[in-house]
């Protein structure tokens, strides 16, 4: 899991120091239910919104805590779980530190049930649904006074940001983001992309044959596949990194880089030394380690560049 911020005294307090404390290991869910809203919990004494979750219990691994921590403050089952990135925060004003785990969370459970302790309930907690646009607003808006509010603060906002921002997402048929997907690559403007829906479709991805999503947010934004055979009757060449694609209104923006960039990374994973991807384009991939190797005909009888990068 990637970090996705370091919080020192410098940074939320104006202060130098850090403390050289044991990390206390979190939980938290960035929790989405199916009319896409999430789950927030707020604290009317310290008027405080939070994402759900809390500390790892000892024997515990970090997602058996971020299921009973979701259980606990929402109530709500964990459909599926994607791993977002981990904050640390170094108080050294407290001696404190703590690393915080977040994942992307979705439940089918439209109703919120929580199972508060004593305290929560004494400070009047509460857990709520909002939009994602208000979760952000509810988190980042308030000026806090006390340290450790601050912190905080800023533990969920990296969270959201991260969020909210561009993530690469290896997307397997267990997840919602595969149906989503579906419907993303049937109604894109590209001709290939209704191929593309059915290979999702009928799964017709095989061993270490993957697809990668572009998500913003809520939102795909593009999507490339990681194939063993692709359009060509001859198929000399494997793995490819092919069908990349990525949304008008979002081109320009570096989504095609950190597509390839993420299968890239996994095709080491699979022990391959070397990947290629399909293009009639010249002078673009090549911006990305690749050169040209060879030509190819594909089914359709046009001829298409074929590059090469080792990994």
């Amino acid at each position: 899991m990637r970090r996705l911020k370091t919080l020192t005294d410098l940074d939320i307090l104006g202060q130098p120091g850090l403390s050289t404390a044991s990390p206390r290991l979190t939980a938290r869910a960035i929790l989405r239910n199916p009319s896409r809203l999430y789950a927030v919990m707020y604290a009317p004494d310290f008027d405080l919104y939070s994402l759900p979750g809390g500390g790892v219990e000892e024997g515990e691994d970090i997602e058996t805590a971020l299921r009973r921590e979701v259980a606990e403050e929402t109530g709500c089952s964990i459909e599926s779980i994607e791993p977002l990135g981990f904050v640390d925060e170094n108080r050294a004003h407290a001696n404190y530190t703590q690393r915080s785990f977040y994942y992307i969370v979705t439940t089918r459970d439209e109703t919120l049930r929580p199972h508060l302790t004593d305290t929560e309930q004494a400070h009047g907690t509460q857990a709520l649904w909002c939009t994602l646009s208000e979760a952000w607003e509810h988190i980042s808006t308030p000026v806090f006074e006390l340290p450790q509010q601050k912190f905080l603060q800023a533990r969920d906002m990296a969270a959201l940001e991260a969020y909210m921002g561009l993530r690469i997402t290896r997307v397997t048929p267990d997840m919602p983001l595969w149906n989503a997907l579906v419907d993303y690559a049937a109604n894109c403007s590209w001709l290939a992309g209704p191929h593309v829906a059915d290979m999702l479709r009928e799964h017709r991805f095989a061993g270490w044959e993957s697809i990668f999503a572009a998500v913003k947010g809520e939102d795909i934004v593009g999507y490339c596949t990681f194939l063993q055979t692709d359009y060509y009757p001859e198929n000399r060449y494997w793995p490819w990194i092919s069908s990349i694609f990525v949304g008008e209104q979002h081109r320009g923006q570096g989504v095609c880089g950190h597509l390839i960039h993420a299968a890239i990374e996994y095709a080491r994973t699979c022990g391959f030394t070397t990947v290629y991807i399909p293009s009639g384009m010249l002078g673009f991939y090549e911006r990305y380690g690749f050169h040209k190797i060879d030509e190819l005909t594909n089914y359709g009888g046009d001829t298409d560049s074929i590059f090469a990068r080792d990994v």
